[in-house]
């Protein structure tokens, strides 16, 4: 399946993605940033936060931002 990816932890960037059908934003997560905490980030799917556990599907719109920016105390 597809999904519209929007990286905000670097410059912004949108591609599209190809992931298998049940993947959840945890398991997106982990294949995107290997050994970064899902906590670290602020992830959405169409808009709206989401879960570890949230399954996304076919033509999500997914956004991942950092939960904290560099520098903030």
């Amino acid at each position: 399946m597809k999904i519209i990816f929007c990286d905000n932890e670097g410059a912004g960037l949108v591609t599209e993605k190809v992931i298998p059908e049940g993947t959840t934003a945890e398991r997106f997560l982990q294949n995107l940033r290997p050994g970064r905490l899902f906590s670290d980030f602020i992830v959405r799917r169409n808009q709206i936060k989401a879960e570890p556990h949230t399954q996304l599907q076919d033509g999500d719109r997914v956004s991942l931002s950092p939960a904290k920016m560099t520098g903030a105390s």
